[in-house]
């Protein structure tokens, strides 16, 4: 299993953020909690998502996680921006999304985390808070193995370029979103919109996306705005 090389990221990168390669961790997540800055992982043997659910990270895969200095607003680098974990997971979503559209990847959203191409699921993200520092955690399958009882949900991009290229690529998109999300792109490409979606408190068509990236569903004429939580496509 080749590494990535974190000094070639480091210099592609438009932000001054410390880089950490590993071979395979439990959580990147947990690790940049711990170490600070981005830390990449090869492999996860207890990656997670949303609710804690398994999150499969097996080899092929790009995996990591940005942590952040938090004291009421997110510090990125020599910029802050406005903190609240969906913000932070909507913004990340929109990163990866125009990376892969970039790549020229039939990319789009499913509200909250996940990013697909082509109808399946390439990417899920997760994001934390803790009391003085938040990471959010990205994990897209460039060239994975996915497993059979996952064949039905997921693919793998089958990725054939410069893999830290994409990498830095990718971080940069992450970061400028989070600074500044184009809730217009979302809204253009986030396919959970006119969908019957499940959300906590009923069901109901969600119809839009407002400043802080949270879902709004009509719920028989009545809007409420979810930010938090689950949209269940009904199908």
């Amino acid at each position: 299993m080749k590494l990535l090389d974190g000094e070639k990221i480091k210099e592609l990168l438009c932000y001054d953020m410390g880089v950490l390669v590993r071979e395979t961790t439990a959580s990147t997540n947990d690790d940049a909690m711990a170490c600070g800055g981005i830390v990449f992982a090869m492999s996860q043997t207890a990656g997670r998502g949303r609710m804690n659910r398994k999150f499969f990270s097996g080899e092929g895969g790009l995996y990591f996680s940005i942590c952040f200095p938090l004291d009421g607003e997110l510090h990125i680098a020599e910029m802050t921006a406005p903190f609240s974990p969906s913000r932070l997971t909507v913004s990340a979503g929109i990163g990866v999304c125009k990376t892969l559209i970039e790549y020229g990847y039939d990319a789009s959203i499913k509200w909250v985390n996940d990013v697909y191409v082509s109808g399946k699921k390439v990417c899920g993200i997760l994001a934390q808070g803790a009391p003085n520092k938040a990471v959010v955690g990205i994990g897209i399958d460039l060239n994975c193995k996915i497993p059979e009882y996952l064949s039905g949900i997921a693919a793998s991009l089958h990725f054939e370029g410069d893999t830290e290229i994409f990498a830095a690529r990718t971080i940069n998109n992450v970061l400028d979103q989070i600074i500044s999300p184009d809730i217009g792109f979302l809204q253009e490409n986030c396919f959970t919109l006119g969908k019957r979606v499940i959300v906590r408190g009923g069901e109901g068509i969600a119809v839009g996306i407002n400043g802080d990236g949270a879902l709004i569903v009509d719920m028989g004429g009545e809007k409420i705005s979810v930010s938090y939580g689950e949209a269940e496509i009904k199908f």
